[in-house]
This record gives C-alpha cells, sequence and structure tokens, in this order.
C-alpha cells in the first residue's frame, strides 16, 4: 500500500515494452533466439531486438524516468494505475549520509551489478537540478543497466566451422520445425499403426484412441512401425 493506503497495482504494459508477466504470446518467449536486425553484421544474433523497438524503448524510459520522478503511477506514461494525485507509492532507497560519494556505490551494486563503467556521468547528472532522482535517471539509461554480462564490446562472432562430411550419404533427409501455441499431446499427433505398438497405444489410450481408418496414413523406414498416422486434424502435415 501507498501513504494514502491504496494498493499499489502495475498495469498490463505490455503495449508499452513488450513483455508483461504471463502474457508470452507463445510457449516460446516473447522473442526468437535467432532473430538477428537487418543492420547487425552476418554471425550476430539479437533476440532481444525483436521487441526492443523504438516505440518500445522510448516508453520503457518514459516508464522508468516516472516511477522515480512520481511513483508506480500513470502520469508522465508511467506503469501504474490512474490516481487522483500521481502518486502510488515510491522507492523507499535514499540517499546515503555521505552523499553521492556514499551513495553510488550502493547504487552501482543495486542496479549494475557492480559493473558501473561511466561513473562519472552519473556523478555529473547528480549535480544537476535534482540530484538524487537525475543520479538514478542517468543509471537507468547505462549499458550496464540494461544488459547481463560484460557491457563493452566484445567484437563479432567468431564463424562456425563447417560440419564434418562423413560416408557417401544416404539421400536427401529434413527436419521439419513446427511452432505450436500451447500444449501438444504428440501421441495422438503421430500414431504407429499396423504393428505392436498401435496394440499397445490402443490398450494405453483407450476410449481416445484413434483408428487407423481416421488417420492420415504415412510410410516411414528405419522406424519400429513401417506405417504411421497423422492427426485427422492434422492433414497438412502429411503434405510435409
Amino acid at each position: 500500500q501507498d501513504e494514502a493506503n491504496r494498493p499499489i497495482f502495475l498495469r498490463n504494459i505490455i503495449e508499452a515494452i513488450g513483455q508483461f508477466p504471463y502474457a508470452s504470446p507463445t510457449v516460446f518467449n516473447f522473442y526468437l533466439p535467432e532473430f538477428r536486425p537487418e543492420d547487425f553484421p552476418e554471425g550476430l544474433v539479437a533476440p532481444e531486438f525483436q521487441i526492443f523497438t523504438p516505440p518500445n524503448a522510448l516508453a520503457f524510459a518514459n516508464g522508468m524516468v516516472s516511477l522515480i520522478d512520481q511513483g508506480l503511477a500513470d502520469c508522465d506514461q508511467g506503469f501504474g494505475v490512474s490516481v487522483t494525485d500521481c502518486s502510488s507509492g515510491h522507492f523507499a532507497f535514499e540517499e546515503a549520509t555521505g552523499g553521492m560519494s556514499a551513495s553510488l556505490p550502493e547504487l552501482d551494486l543495486l542496479l549494475t551489478g557492480g559493473r558501473l563503467e561511466a561513473k562519472h556521468a552519473v556523478q555529473a547528472a547528480y549535480h544537476q537540478r535534482n540530484g538524487w532522482k537525475d543520479a538514478q535517471k542517468a543509471m537507468i539509461f547505462t549499458p550496464e543497466f540494461n544488459t547481463m554480462g560484460n557491457p563493452m564490446a566484445g567484437g563479432i562472432r567468431p564463424p562456425s566451422p563447417p560440419p564434418s562430411q562423413t560416408g557417401s550419404g544416404s539421400g536427401y533427409k529434413a527436419v521439419v520445425m513446427l511452432f505450436l501455441k500451447g500444449g501438444m499431446d504428440s501421441f495422438q499427433m503421430l500414431v504407429p499403426m499396423d504393428c505392436p505398438l498401435y496394440d499397445e497405444y490402443t490398450t494405453v489410450r483407450r476410449s481416445i484412441s484413434l483408428l487407423p481408418d481416421e488417420m492420415h496414413k504415412i510410410q516411414a523406414q528405419n522406424q519400429p512401425c513401417s506405417d504411421f498416422g497423422i492427426h485427422p486434424r492434422l492433414p497438412f502435415l502429411k503434405e510435409l
């Protein structure tokens, strides 16, 4: 609760910064692991940049500045819900008695994990019009606050060596990757047919087991069964 005994709420900020707890568009997170911005060199990926767009970056900056200045509210494009006096809770961490010289090591530890390089920039911001708050604002714009690990550029990732070629090969093969939203019952998606495994499948699945004439039949090689059935609602998989 805040000073007025009101509960403190964080509004749904997925439209502002692209993320919100339990609001991932798929089970694979908010961005793809191999995403590469257009201007990035070959071999260098940056998954977070899929949602770190210019509008989201500005909305994050505005929300953090509002959080420092106003508390958790919607004033100045903040992250909180609307309240009458534009203040719904505030940061309890206050400036140390010894001033910025004593506070900066604590800010560095809490906000950047002791990795802050540009301490002089935060010191300079402290000596502006609103010292303590301006120092916190300077901290949230540092590379260390927005990244993990070493914030300094380490060069381009070296290219991976080509895979070694052994043997004469056995013809064309392909791996098909499906991105599905939600869970999947794989034992109903691909069912063994015309072999003992189908008998085991029907014994375990009982009333929910699929009949052979319901499924889309495909052939397979080097598998326990030579025939498999695809779920009747997934005809496009047979085309693949």
